[in-house]
């Protein structure tokens, strides 16, 4: 029987639970195989590297331009401390979703942070 992205996403989410990131990170990679364009699986493999202090491996330049991965991303580089690009993918990340709040909100404070030097 032949599974898809969502599958394997589930059973990337169940090792994170068990506490085997190894293991949930081939269940993501399995699923963005199947799929390159599987959004839920290139966030949670983006938060997975991130949580590991790795860049994301999946970044945003590879797949076409999405909300949510960009949003992650530039979450991502704020924990890294990489202010000016992190600024840049939540400015384009609000962009792509304008009536989404959440990304308003955190793209006026990342811009009011930046005028103060962050």
């Amino acid at each position: 029987m032949r599974t898809g992205p969502e599958a394997h996403l589930n059973l990337g989410l169940l090792d994170m639970r068990r506490g085997d990131p190894s293991k949930a990170d081939t269940e993501y990679r399995t699923a963005l195989r199947l799929d390159p364009a599987f959004v839920p699986a290139m966030v949670n493999l983006a938060d997975l590297d991130g949580a590991r202090g790795k860049a994301p491996s999946c970044c945003a330049r590879r797949w076409r331009p999405n909300a949510v991965v960009l949003h992650s991303l530039g979450l991502f580089l704020v924990r890294q401390r990489d202010y000016g690009a992190a600024l840049d993918l939540l400015r384009r990340a609000h962009e792509l979703a304008p009536d989404n709040a959440s990304y308003a909100y955190l793209y006026a404070v990342a811009r009011e942070l930046d005028r103060r030097a962050w």
